[in-house]
């Protein structure tokens, strides 16, 4: 079966708003091999009891391992590439001879080419108690019920898995956590936060926007948003490189004594050709992260066409609350995804939200329009309803 890397990313100057990125697989031989090691304890309960310890292990055990690597191939020329110590994995490069003798270590348990993937070509409504002007697509979810109880995300902060985020937005720039925990660039292009196409961006101004239009376009616009890229500047992507982003979640500044990891991480792509499949690449680190009490939202994808187990990986995992798109009528959205699920015993989509035509931010363009908005349309723009709702449910409750 083959994979490629499907973000459900609209271009803010193409019209209609269904214009689409696919990140597909990649035609080039990768020279970077995925190196798993074999497990030697099971983190789960760890983690629950006391994380730092767990997390401090798990990095322990894979420093030996990376050195016993580097010892029993000292005479190759082996480059680490990636440490995913969050699976016991690392990303190596090394010439093609030497693949036999990697793959006759006694702890590596696999060895495989790191996946490359490639990018290819409402109305506004009064809050009936508090009078503020929000989007409808915000009053359909009812935020007015928490909102008028003072909850509206405060002390919640979500992460945005995606192109980037303008940090210049006006609806978005005062609510960046900020500092060097809150930003992370797996091709090391970008030391800030940065967008290029502004799918991140829009997906961002739903989840927690401000009124900078005129109007909230945010479902929590007091939470607080970090961000991590999926993918590159040209549209490039690995499957490493997105397993980089997932571990980073798990401890943003890499200090296993605190806690400044994100109480819900916010996902609007999934892997293209996967519909109905069960396979996920990434199933370790999800396990990972929902262990921490992280709240996982993706969107369910854009397959609707196809009909049932249209879902793309990884939204059937049972980590994950998958997210269906409704139209205006509150119909589904024909595009969006649905199940049965194939993989879990659990409903998919997990939830459904308005996915049409969502006023949201768009692109500054480096500042020039800091209040600029685009109307959005599928399930990566139904997906951020939710994870605004749990940061409001969130709030309420921690």
């Amino acid at each position: 079966m083959r994979f490629s890397l499907y973000l459900i990313v609209f271009f803010s100057l193409i019209q209609p708003c269904l214009a689409q990125i696919v990140l597909q697989k990649s035609e080039a031989v990768s020279r970077e091999y995925i190196v798993s090691f074999y497990q030697l304890d099971d983190f789960s309960v760890q983690l629950r009891q006391q994380k730092s310890m767990a997390l401090t292990t798990m990095r322990l055990q894979q420093e030996h391992r990376l050195q016993k690597l580097q010892q029993d191939l000292a005479d190759t020329d082996l480059k680490i590439v990636r440490n995913l110590w969050i699976k016991q994995s690392v990303v190596i490069s090394i010439s093609e001879p030497f693949l036999p003798g990697v793959r006759a270590l006694p702890y590596v348990e696999g060895l495989r080419r790191d996946q490359h993937y490639i990018a290819k070509p409402m109305a506004v409504v009064t809050l009936p108690e508090s009078g503020e002007l929000v989007q409808d697509n915000l009053q359909r979810v009812d935020v007015d019920t928490l909102w008028n109880q003072q909850y509206r995300g405060q002390g919640i902060v979500v992460a945005i898995l995606d192109s980037g985020v303008d940090p210049e937005h006006l609806d978005l720039v005062d609510s960046w956590r900020g500092g060097s925990n809150s930003w992370f660039d797996p091709y090391q292009q970008q030391d800030e936060p940065k967008d290029i196409t502004g799918h991140g961006t829009s997906v961002a101004g739903i989840v927690l926007g401000g009124d900078a239009s005129g109007s909230y376009i945010g479902v929590a616009p007091s939470a607080q948003w970090i961000a991590a890229r999926v993918f590159d500047d040209n549209g490039n992507s690995t499957e490493s490189a997105i397993s980089e982003v997932l571990q980073w979640i798990v401890d943003p500044d890499e200090d296993a004594t605190t806690d400044d990891y994100p109480d819900i991480v916010q996902n609007s792509w999934g892997l293209d050709a996967t519909e109905g499949a069960c396979i996920n690449p990434f199933s370790k680190e999800l396990d990972v992260i929902d262990t921490l009490g992280i709240d996982l939202v993706f969107a369910v994808g854009n397959s609707g066409s196809v009909g049932a187990s249209s879902y793309l990986t990884p939204a059937f995992d049972r980590h994950v609350i998958s997210v269906g798109a409704l139209e205006a009528t509150d119909n589904l959205l024909h595009s969006s995804s649905r199940g049965p699920n194939n993989c879990e015993n659990t409903v998919l989509p997990t939830l459904v939200a308005p996915g049409q035509l969502i006023k949201t931010a768009d692109l500054t363009f480096n500042g020039f329009d800091t209040d600029n908005t685009i109307n959005r349309t599928g399930t990566s723009f139904s997906a951020p309803h939710i994870s605004g709702v749990l940061a409001l449910l969130r709030s309420k409750f921690k």
